[in-house]
C-alpha cells in the first residue's frame, strides 16, 4: 500500500528531473562528439567550423535544437498524462 501513495508523489519531481538531465545529456554528447569522436552531428558542426560551412554549422544546431525540442515535448506529453493533477494548475 506504501507504494500506492509514494511514487505518484515522487513522480513530481521524478519527470522534472529527467527533463533536467536529458538537457545535461544532450548538450554533454555533443561536446564529448566535437572533442573525442570521428562521427555524429557533434563532428559535423566542428568540422563544418573549421572548414567554414556555415549552412552545415547552422543545420546541425537546428538539428540538436529540434532533438532537444522534441524529447522536452515527450516528457511534457508523459507529465501530463502520469501527473494531471499537477500540470491543470498551471495552464
Amino acid at each position: 500500500m506504501k507504494w500506492a501513495i509514494s511514487l505518484p508523489s515522487a513522480l513530481v519531481d521524478i519527470i522534472p528531473g529527467l527533463r533536467i538531465g536529458l538537457a545535461l545529456s544532450l548538450i554533454l554528447t555533443v561536446a564529448t562528439e566535437m572533442q573525442a569522436s570521428l562521427r555524429g552531428v557533434g563532428y559535423n558542426i566542428f568540422m563544418a567550423q573549421r572548414l567554414y560551412r556555415s549552412a552545415d554549422l547552422y543545420a546541425g544546431l537546428i538539428v540538436i535544437g529540434m532533438i532537444g525540442f522534441f524529447i522536452n515535448q515527450l516528457l511534457l506529453i508523459s507529465e501530463r498524462r502520469l501527473l494531471p493533477w499537477t500540470t491543470r494548475q498551471a495552464r
